[in-house]
């Protein structure tokens, strides 16, 4: 079953939308946990990967990326990004400690490699499967730095009792 060009374009709306939301839920932990640089590192590298996502709309158009599997639902997108404006309205409700924050972002990245958000994609075009490649090694980096972060912060708390 082919996919049709606006089938394609509505889920990397969607894309760009999770990564926005993103960028927010971690400007959000920024504003909480103001001594926790790591949430701005996030938060920019989130931005940037909004723009790149929504960069890729005129590939679609021009045929050079395809979308290569429709069992990536729109349904999984949409539960994303709810699950983490729903983070957000926690944090501004004050109802979110730093432990809580760290281990959320993790289920998140974690999450996105999972379910390979970003490998249905394809592209015969190097430049634009070099983009790729950037945003799934970004994700995974993402992953390792709240893992580190959350030993770093666990180690601490211990230590302190």
């Amino acid at each position: 079953m082919s996919t049709s060009k606006e089938e394609i374009i509505e889920v990397i709306d969607l894309l760009a939308q999770n990564e926005q939301a993103l960028a927010d839920m971690y400007y959000a932990y920024g504003e909480k946990f103001p001594d926790y640089k790591l949430w701005d590192i996030l938060h920019d590298e989130e931005e940037k990967h909004n723009d790149i996502v929504l960069s890729i709309m005129d590939n679609v158009e021009d045929g050079s990326i395809q979308f290569d599997d429709m069992h990536f639902s729109v349904r999984t997108l949409n539960i994303a990004i709810n699950q983490v404006l729903e983070e957000i309205a926690i944090v501004e409700d004050d109802k979110r400690n730093l432990e809580q924050a760290i281990a959320f972002a993790l289920k998140v990245e974690s999450s996105m490699l999972e379910k390979n958000f970003l490998n249905y994609f394809t592209s015969k075009d190097v430049g634009i499967q070099t983009v790729l490649n950037e945003l799934k090694k970004d994700t995974k980096s993402h992953k390792k730095m709240l893992e580190s972060a959350q030993a770093r912060f666990l180690k601490e708390k211990y230590e302190k009792k």
